[in-house]
């Protein structure tokens, strides 16, 4: 009996095994080497259904007023047709364009028109989030309060990968001008410090499979468990009779 224990524990741990380079992330920098920036990431452009605050200061305050309490809190939910009414201003459009692009806009617009002495806008969007699933310790929907989070931002925040993780294989699902693009890398690659791989974007879709210890314990567990659960039945059984 007591073989038959040792036998299923060395199974398990056999098992259980995950070596040191299929959890770790980043080994093409393990020899100090240096990357040259490539920072050239494009500013996110607002799409339909995203809600845009915009609010505006230095300017008298009846004019402020009017324009910040007309819609509440000065957010809005941009519609299909990308373009949103704004107090004093008129018709806006939003689809396309940066948060940047809109204030200068907004800016140029109000000093051509001698609405009040120069104000300061502020833009942003208030729905940029990060989806997460698989083999993360926190997976969910990750609100971020700006507009440029990394790849190992997002996976601080979600908790990390987990041991089971196939770092190997990850993908990014992204939509880009009613496309969905699916973008897949290895964790110890340089090629995570591509901007279109580094710097994730809003509603962006991180999936991490499981690796392949993980797909045959979930796979094999429950037959294991079986098989040798059997084996001691019989052996207490056998054992009773005697």
């Amino acid at each position: 009996m007591k073989n038959l224990i040792k036998l299923f524990l060395l199974l398990l741990t056999l098992n259980s095994c995950v070596s040191k380079k299929s959890i770790s992330s980043f080994d093409f920098a393990k020899n100090d080497l240096k990357f040259k920036s490539k920072d050239t990431i494009n500013p996110y452009k607002i799409r339909a259904n995203d809600n845009i605050q915009i609010t505006i200061s230095n300017v008298d305050e009846s004019t402020k007023i009017n324009i910040n309490t007309v819609n509440g809190n000065g957010i809005y939910n941009v519609p299909a047709s990308g373009a949103i009414i704004f107090p004093q201003f008129g018709t806006i459009q939003l689809i396309g364009k940066s948060t940047y692009e809109i204030k200068e806009e907004l800016t140029h617009f109000f000093i051509q028109n001698k609405l009040g002495i120069a104000p300061i806008f502020n833009v942003k969007v208030t729905n940029f989030h990060i989806t997460v699933l698989g083999e993360i310790n926190k997976p969910g929907v990750l609100v971020i309060e700006n507009e440029r989070i990394t790849l190992p931002e997002v996976l601080a925040l979600a908790g990390d990968l987990t041991s089971f993780s196939n770092r190997k294989n990850i993908l990014i699902i992204r939509e880009t001008n009613g496309e969905k693009k699916y973008l897949r890398f290895d964790m110890n690659s340089k090629i995570i410090m591509e901007p279109e791989f580094f710097y994730l974007q809003n509603n962006d879709i991180l999936y991490v499979e499981p690796n392949n210890v993980k797909a045959f314990t979930a796979s094999q567990s429950r037959t294991i468990l079986g098989f040798i659960t059997g084996i001691i039945s019989l052996y207490l059984i056998v054992n009773g009779i005697r």
